[in-house]
C-alpha cells in the first residue's frame, strides 16, 4: 500500500512539474509577443541612429523572436543577399553590420557558392572557390559589379583551389597539371585571380605539396618551371618572392 502511495505522489509531482514548465513556456511566449512592437521600435531607432549612411539604401524585415533574442534583418535595396542583423537580448543590442554588410560576408558567401557550382558544371573535375578579399576592400566600381552579381565568372575577384593526385612530385607532373587547369579555365572563360593547388603523390599519399597564389600571367611566362624547381628544391629564391608564391609540404 505504501509503495502505491509513493508512486501516486511521484506521479503527482511529475505532473505538477510538467504543468509548471508548460505554464512558464506559455508565459514567456506571450511576454515576447507583447514586447515585440516595443523592441521592434527600439531596434529600428538603433538602425536610424547608428547607421545614418544607410538611410534610403536598406529596407527591414519584421522583427522576429527566436531563442531568447529579438532579431531585425536589414537588407540592401540593391541586393537581397547583402544584409545584416540587429539583435536584442538581455537588454543589450548587438549588430553584425561590420562582418555581414560592410565586409560583405553574406553576399560573398552566396557568390562563392554560386561560382563554385557554375565552374564545376563547366569542368570535368571538382574545384573549390574562395573570395579572399572583403567587400569594402574592393574599389567602388568593383563593389558595384559584385553587388550586381552579373557574369562574375570572368571577373578576377575569386581564387580557385584544386587537389590533384599525380604519379610523382616532380616538375613535369606539377607543371602539366597547372597548365591543364589554366587551359580548361581559358576555354570556358573562367578567369580567377589566382590558382592554388595541393599535389599528392598517389603512390605515397604522405607526400603532399601545397602551392598558392599562382597568377594567370605567371602561368603564361617561361618562369613557371623555374618556380616549381625552386619549390621542389626548397630554395628560397627571389623569383618566388617577386611573384608572391607561397608553398608548404604537408603531413
Amino acid at each position: 500500500m505504501r509503495k502505491e502511495k509513493r508512486l501516486t505522489i511521484y506521479m503527482s509531482l511529475l505532473f505538477l512539474l510538467v504543468m509548471v514548465v508548460f505554464a512558464v513556456t506559455i508565459l514567456n511566449e506571450e511576454k515576447s509577443t507583447i514586447l515585440l512592437p516595443r523592441i521592434d521600435k527600439k531596434l529600428n531607432t538603433y538602425l536610424d541612429n547608428n547607421y545614418k549612411e544607410l538611410k534610403n539604401k536598406v529596407k527591414t524585415d519584421k522583427t522576429i523572436y527566436k531563442k531568447d533574442t529579438y532579431i531585425l534583418k536589414v537588407i540592401s535595396k540593391k541586393n537581397k543577399n547583402l544584409y545584416f542583423f540587429i539583435n536584442y537580448k538581455d537588454k543589450n543590442i548587438t549588430s553584425t553590420y561590420k562582418t555581414d554588410y560592410l565586409e560583405g560576408k553574406t553576399l560573398l558567401t552566396k557568390i562563392s557558392s554560386d561560382l563554385k557550382k557554375e565552374i564545376n558544371n563547366k569542368l570535368d573535375y571538382k574545384i573549390d572557390i574562395k573570395i579572399n578579399t572583403k567587400l569594402n576592400k574592393f574599389s567602388k566600381k568593383v563593389r558595384k559589379k559584385i553587388i550586381s552579381e552579373k557574369n562574375l565568372i570572368s571577373f578576377k575577384i575569386y581564387d580557385i583551389y584544386k587537389d590533384v593526385e599525380i604519379d610523382k612530385l616532380d616538375t613535369d607532373n606539377i607543371y602539366k597539371e597547372i597548365k591543364k587547369l589554366k587551359t580548361d579555365c581559358d576555354n570556358n572563360k573562367i578567369t580567377p585571380k589566382s590558382y592554388n593547388f595541393i599535389f599528392t603523390n598517389k603512390n605515397d599519399i604522405t607526400e603532399s605539396l601545397e602551392i598558392n597564389n599562382i597568377s594567370n600571367d605567371l602561368i603564361e611566362k617561361n618562369d613557371l618551371k623555374t618556380i616549381i624547381n625552386d619549390i621542389l628544391n626548397k630554395k628560397d629564391s627571389n623569383i618566388l618572392k617577386n611573384n608572391n608564391i607561397t608553398y608548404k609540404y604537408l603531413n
